[in-house]
């Protein structure tokens, strides 16, 4: 694409395969581009779906809509199969709480064997991290579509994300045999092949008198197992207890941690969801994250990354994973500065930068800066911004404010909602009070 807009600055076609790809990796550079294209020809129909997608994306529902309805327009003004405007249709209905659209009635009307009106709805579950719901989508997908091999490989994967390992390579095995050359399925795969070199550590809580919840399953490389097993239960066993106190949640599944030694077998674990960070992921009850020889940085804390994801465990599965990314971000990084093995507030430059350019987003916008950031650094900035508003939330209201918020989320409510009912203040009366803080 980039060698054909060398040719001709202004070609359509090329600017807008451009923004596929950008938007593909979360880049915010894809709106720029689709909006040149569609400056050139207001009728392209991929620009206005790849619009929509993007908008549904960053929960912009009404733009989502006005993009589908032109979109729908054109492809019945050009006798093109409406299919990917349906599965769109019922992406967005999925995003309003709509679990049985019409448009999904409509799609398989028209053909029985589209996959893609479960799998598109699919993808907004996983990057909202609701990765259970979205099995039943992608299961849903391969039954009425056997050979849609990217459906097999979304499977596989999130099926890993939630410990079905057995189930995720049978799908990906299958994904491999439609599409060999696809990077994510060889990839994940070879994941897979190389937790044979892993040994896990079983703690139930009959086996001790730890009080350790439900227990904890530790997924330790035979290298480096009988070094690090002792501090990472502890650390898992502290947080349990510590969370469970503050949060007012008990966990109801052992907790799976993966250490990986090399870095690029947690790269693998973490392909294709926005903004996460370089050091570790949680999925719900299953936390996955560098071990202390998988990172060569001197600024690097294992046990401060491990302490962070755990808070993520209970804020996702104590909202049946409803709340929105900056909270759970914020939370976590409050818990790394007040709770965690490493205490104290450790702010970047570039944040404080940020700060003082009045970069940061309104409260009610702030999951964009982590979904499709607009600068570089944005997404540090976020998880940073997070933690100050957290610390704010606790020290005009308190530690109980957090529960109270995450009993909105556990409602279905969005943020300005969760910060009226929990806090007793509008979304703008709180950025406005978090501006002075």
């Amino acid at each position: 694409f980039q060698e054909a807009l060398e040719l001709d600055a202004d070609y359509a076609p090329a600017k807008l395969g451009l923004a596929s790809v950008s938007a593909g990796r979360f880049e915010d550079q894809a709106r720029e581009l689709l909006d040149e294209a569609l400056d050139e020809d207001s009728d392209q129909l991929r620009a206005h779906l790849l619009l929509a997608r993007m908008s549904l994306e960053t929960g912009d529902l009404n733009d989502a809509e006005a993009s589908l309805d032109r979109a729908l327009r054109l492809a019945e003004s050009e006798d093109h199969p409406p299919l990917e405007v349906y599965a769109l249709k019922a992406s967005a209905d999925l995003l309003r709480g709509v679990t049985d659209s019409a448009w999904t009635t409509r799609a398989l009307e028209m053909n029985a064997s589209f996959g893609d009106i479960y799998a598109t709805p699919a993808h907004f579950y996983v990057i909202t991290r609701r990765y259970r719901e979205a099995i039943e989508l992608l299961l849903e997908a391969v039954r009425v579509q056997p050979d849609l091999w990217a459906a097999h490989a979304e499977l596989g994967v999130n099926l890993l994300r939630v410990n079905r390992i057995a189930e995720a390579m049978a799908h990906l095995e299958t994904a491999y045999r439609g599409d060999p050359f696809s990077a994510k399925i060889v990839n994940t795969l070879r994941l897979i092949d190389s937790l044979d070199n892993f040994r896990d550590v079983v703690q139930m809580p009959e086996m001790d008198q730890t009080n350790a919840g439900t227990g904890m399953i530790l997924r330790l490389h035979r290298d480096e197992s009988d070094v690090l097993e002792a501090y990472v239960k502890d650390l898992v066993n502290d947080s349990i207890r510590t969370f469970s106190e503050r949060y007012d949640f008990e966990l109801t599944e052992p907790v799976v941690v993966e250490l990986y030694p090399e870095h690029d077998d947690f790269a693998v674990r973490t392909s294709g969801l926005p903004g996460i960070g370089l050091l570790g992921v949680t999925f719900g009850y299953l936390v996955a994250m560098d071990s202390p020889s998988g990172r060569t940085d001197n600024d690097f804390h294992w046990g401060t990354t491990l302490w962070h994801e755990m808070a993520h465990v209970f804020t996702l599965e104590a909202t049946d994973h409803l709340v929105p990314r900056w909270f759970s971000e914020g939370v976590s990084v409050y818990e790394e500065w007040t709770t965690g093995p490493l205490p104290g507030r450790h702010i970047p430059i570039h944040v404080l930068q940020a700060a003082a350019e009045d970069k940061f987003l309104g409260i009610a916008d702030l999951d964009s800066g982590f979904i499709r950031p607009t600068y570089d650094g944005q997404v540090m900035v976020s998880y940073m911004q997070a933690g100050l508003i957290c610390q704010y939330i606790e020290r005009r209201w308190g530690q109980s404010a957090f529960v109270a918020m995450l009993e909105q989320y556990t409602q279905g409510a969005d943020t300005p909602e969760a910060i009226e009912q929990a806090l007793g203040v509008s979304a703008d009366a709180f950025d406005q009070g978090f501006e002075t803080f």
